[in-house]
């Protein structure tokens, strides 16, 4: 089974997962790693880093295609985690029954509480954040409420579970856990 957790930029899906794989000790894979190191050989999928969530996934479909494809021949079990999901993309694989996935976004968030957070991250191995101003940290936490909207609106269309990430992580572990219920999953398929 494949435990995906697809979604916006900064909406907790690395925590959320890291957090699953230890609790249940399912390995766990953060899809942006791969992202980044394409961008660094030569970029041969032409990501655009700076793009949307729906564009970048759409710019590595074929590459995260083949990565769910292989992890699902291993008849076992991972977590993954990143950009590189989005809903309509994931319709075309014909074993999506056998993935639970859900999507976080952010419609919900306080701008300023998401500065603070983002301000306060500073040591995390994504910490873009720093480099900006407030005035264009508002800017990007704006872009995000709008894409956001759009995976939430996809999600509805496609039948895939959307998860406001807003201000309480522990909230959304929960909801995350009691959705993917893992515990069930392994015992089910051994």
């Amino acid at each position: 089974m494949l435990f995906i957790i697809g979604g916006v930029s900064r909406s907790g899906k690395s925590t959320i997962a890291r957090l699953l794989s230890e609790k249940y000790n399912v390995p766990y894979f953060p899809m942006d790693i791969l992202m980044s190191s394409l961008i660094e050989i030569d970029n041969p999928l032409l990501i655009n880093y700076k793009a949307d969530s729906d564009i970048i996934a759409s710019q590595m479909w074929s590459f995260t295609k083949s990565v769910l494809t292989n992890l699902f021949s291993y008849n076992s079990h991972f977590i993954l985690e990143g950009i590189a999901f989005w809903p309509g993309l994931m319709t075309e694989l014909n074993f999506i029954h056998n993935i639970q996935i859900c999507f976080l976004g952010m419609i919900d968030i306080k701008t300023g509480a998401k500065i603070t957070q983002l301000r306060s991250d500073i040591n995390s191995p994504n910490s873009w954040q720093t480099e900006f101003k407030d005035e264009e940290l508002v800017m990007h936490i704006n872009r995000i409420k709008n894409i956001s909207m759009k995976l939430k609106n996809e999600c509805e269309l496609y039948n895939f579970e959307y998860m406001e990430s807003g201000n309480n992580l522990d909230e959304l572990l929960i909801k995350a856990d009691t959705f993917f219920n893992i515990n069930k999953n392994l015992y089910k398929q051994g």
